[in-house]
């Protein structure tokens, strides 16, 4: 192999190594924290709904008008 085909392969392995201790550290955050996520998740849901809720009442009361 040249020089150039080595430090070609140590380029793809530095990110590939990069790319899994990223991926890793992402992983651990979200197990850790992930009561706290649930519960945002559970709220942002329940506001969606909230909100369609009214919008669909206005929606019927607006075609009764």
């Amino acid at each position: 192999m040249t020089r150039e085909e080595i430090l070609h392969f140590e380029r793809q392995t530095d990110i590939a190594k990069g790319l899994l201790g990223g991926g890793t550290w992402l992983a651990s955050f979200i197990m850790s924290n992930l009561s706290t996520i649930e519960a945002v998740l559970r709220i942002t849901s329940l506001l969606i709904g909230i909100a369609v809720g009214i919008l669909t009442v206005r929606s019927i009361l607006r075609k009764k008008g």
